[in-house]
């Protein structure tokens, strides 16, 4: 990501690669994820895990 603007409510995110793709690899998945951080630990070394999840879902 090269560049980030929040507007608000709004985030809108710039991408740069260095290598062309089709288009049709491209894939966009846009929803109200959950952020989530937390770490892993691999023999003696931490790392940092990030993911996003779909919130649960609630019952009506």
């Amino acid at each position: 990501m090269v560049n980030n603007d929040i507007n608000g409510a709004f985030r809108t995110s710039y991408f740069k690669h260095r290598f062309p793709i089709s288009t049709y690899l491209v894939a966009i998945a846009v929803t109200n994820y959950v952020f989530n951080n937390d770490t892993v630990q691999v023999g003696n070394v931490t790392i940092p895990l990030q993911s996003f999840s779909y919130p649960p879902v609630l019952e009506l």
